[in-house]
């Protein structure tokens, strides 16, 4: 507090904790302050607002909490105000609106309450307004259509409710409003849709039209409405869209969220009156009975759960399944016979080897119902296909046992943190798996070979274990993967160059290993990547010029791997990239002037202690200024 003539602090992404000291607001010449991505607690100092110099005020990403202090509206040179993703409360100041040269207001993930002021309508200047993710209530205010300069307003995930102000037409440079959650609706009016439709980035629900209360109501009767969890607006003469769990497009019911909340009874056959339904999710609820056969006449459905009800299935006939298997995302326990031997003893293993009492969630485990009613299973047929166990505490070893569920496609025991053991080489006969995710727990041992019988698997996460030895060659059997993630582990070795067979991957992480030697030239054949993840490790040589192959590339981490040489300056080819990070390593030289071609990126980390350096030539300094996010040396004179 003692800097008085500091104009730019920047601590920001460090693991700060503890309290912003009051004596920053005795720096009266500060212009920026850079505080975001800590852990910081407590208020904010009301003596922030001594601070008249100050441009910017960035402190998201910490766990500040308390209200906003009025006293920022004293910043009267304020053009940025970041606060969100912390846990403020209270109501937003109203003072903020004396702001007059605020460009960018950020209040989102905050626990703020009260409505929108009004007086965020004289703020003329400013282009991004973003609230979403609080408990903001009540309607907004009209005076908003006064923000002319607006590009990005985002109020999902809110209480607001009402009708959008026809004066919101007036804001002409917005290109992204999203404005979904609570009652919030926009008007059905013509003007109001053509100018919602000029948006190009627009996302909110449409205020219904009558014509479908109908089948809501026969819904609400037969599944014990009155005793719902939640049953707000039901029933009302508000607009059906304000009805909880009601999606309403155009006037007509999308969606309906029902799920966990209670219903009871059986789902009534008027449901199909709802011929644009897209969604309807009763996962969680105490239904019986077989799901009713009128719903096959809803042609457009592209999602339908009914999983963990109390005998809640699918008819098994033809017509019904061949309805159902249309269906891009159709989950829940089709009405079938008893499973076939040694399904249910695979269930119990898996149940007594890792803790079942102790599940956050083990709803009709080892009980007499039907193993479709169990939490987290899936049958198809009588046949395990699906096990979703993912957060749910799990502990201990996975059995072997589990190699007996040879229909199962998904099988999902990610972020239990304590799963520990091996992987057992028995998974290797789940041969129609497609899914298989173990990321974030305590799995040791190497990786087994078997693992690469699976080769119907779309996805394989092993990331953020224990596990250690060599990547298996075998793995490059895995042709339909899309996304491979084994990072964070202790695997060594050599990156396997068959893994240049997996042509499929969008998504390949090796990140946080011991992986030594060379990046594999064959990388480079890995054309639909979007995203190469090979940071921390203990790599040598030089980056492949053949990554330049890699065209649809986005995301290319390569920070701290002990690389040499020179950048190669075939990587101008990745225009798609949007973020290239290569600090850390041993790289040398300048950075070559045809990576002023990636006009995307986004973010460019290049800093090193080896001389890699960026050239001083204006064009390529104006190129590296427009990234948002550069950090890097520029080479001396």
């Amino acid at each position: 507090g003692n800097l008085t003539n500091l104009k730019h602090l920047a601590l920001n992404n460090n693991a700060l904790s503890g309290e912003i000291p009051t004596e920053l607001g005795n720096l009266t010449n500060l212009e920026e302050m850079n505080l975001h991505d800590n852990q910081l607690s407590g208020a904010i100092p009301a003596e922030l607002g001594n601070l008249a110099n100050l441009n910017a005020l960035n402190i998201w990403n910490n766990q500040l909490s308390g209200e906003i202090p009025t006293e920022l509206s004293n910043l009267s040179n304020l053009t940025r105000l970041n606060l969100h993703t912390n846990q403020f409360s209270g109501s937003i100041p109203t003072e903020l609106g004396n702001l007059s040269n605020l460009e960018e207001l950020t209040l989102y993930r905050n626990q703020l309450t009260g409505e929108i002021p009004a007086e965020l309508g004289n703020l003329n200047s400013l282009r991004s307004l973003k609230l979403f993710g609080n408990e903001l209530s009540g309607s907004v205010p009209v005076e908003l259509g006064n923000l002319s300069n607006l590009e990005v307003m985002e109020l999902v995930g809110n209480k607001l409710s009402g009708a959008l102000p026809q004066s919101l037409t007036m804001l002409t440079k917005l290109e992204r409003f999203n404005f979904g959650g609570g009652g919030l609706c926009a008007p059905s009016d013509a003007a109001f849709q053509a100018w919602l439709q000029g948006i190009e980035d627009h996302d909110g629900p449409t205020c219904a039209l009558p014509g479908q209360r109908e089948a809501l109501v026969a819904l609400y009767n037969a599944t014990d409405g009155p005793n719902w969890t939640n049953n707000t607006n039901w029933l009302t003469d508000n607009d059906i869209s304000t009805w909880y769990a009601v999606d309403v497009s155009d006037g007509s019911v999308t969606a309906l969220y029902m799920w966990n909340n209670n219903l009871t009874g059986e789902v009534p056959p008027e449901l199909s009156n709802l011929t644009n339904l897209e969604e309807l999710d009763f996962n969680d609820n105490q239904l019986s009975g077989e799901l009713p056969q009128t719903l096959t006449g809803l042609t457009g459905m592209r999602r339908l759960q009914f999983w963990n009800n109390e005998g809640l299935c699918a008819p098994s006939d033809a017509a019904f399944q061949t309805w159902l298997q249309g269906i891009e995302d159709a989950g829940g326990p089709t009405c079938a016979p008893p499973p076939p031997p040694g399904q249910r003893e695979a269930l119990v293993a898996l149940y007594n080897a890792t803790g079942g009492d102790n599940w956050t969630n083990n709803d009709n485990w080892l009980t007499d119902n039907d193993i479709s009613t169990w939490y987290g299973v899936g049958v198809s047929d009588g046949s395990v296909t699906a096990l979703n166990l993912g957060e749910n505490n799990l502990t201990g070893e996975i059995p072997t046992e589990l190699g007996d569920l040879t229909n199962i496609g998904h099988l999902e025991f990610g972020h239990n943190k304590f799963l520990s053991g091996r992987i057992p080489t028995e998974l290797g006969n789940l041969t129609n798996l497609t899914y298989l995710s173990f990321n974030e727990n305590q799995l040791t041992g190497s990786i087994p070979a078997e693992l690469g019988n699976l080769t119907n698997l779309g996805y394989l996460g092993l990331w953020y274990n224990q596990l250690s030895g060599e990547i298996p060659s075998e793995l490059a059997n895995l042709t339909n993967l899309g996304g491979l993630d084994l990072g964070e582990n202790a695997l060594s070795g050599q990156i396997p160059t068959e893994l240049s067979n997996l042509t499929n991957l969008t998504f390949l992480g090796l990140h946080g290993n011991q992986l030594s030697g060379e990046i594999p030239t064959e990388l480079g054949n890995l054309t639909n990547l979007t995203e190469l993840n090979l940071w921390g490790n203990q790599l040598s040589g030089e980056i492949p010029s053949e990554l330049a192959n890699l065209t649809n590339l986005e995301r290319l981490d390569l920070n701290g791997t002990q690389l040499t040489g020179q950048i190669p300056s075939e990587l101008a080819n990745l225009t798609n990239l949007t973020e290239l990070w290569l600090g850390g390593n041993q790289l040398t030289g300048s950075l070559p002037q045809s990576l002023t071609m990636l006009t995307k990126l986004q973010i460019f980390h290049f800093w090193s202690e080896s001389g890699l350096c960026a050239p001083l030539d204006a064009a390529f300094q104006a190129w590296l200024q427009d990234i948002e996010d550069a950090n890097g040396p520029t080479c001396s004179e």
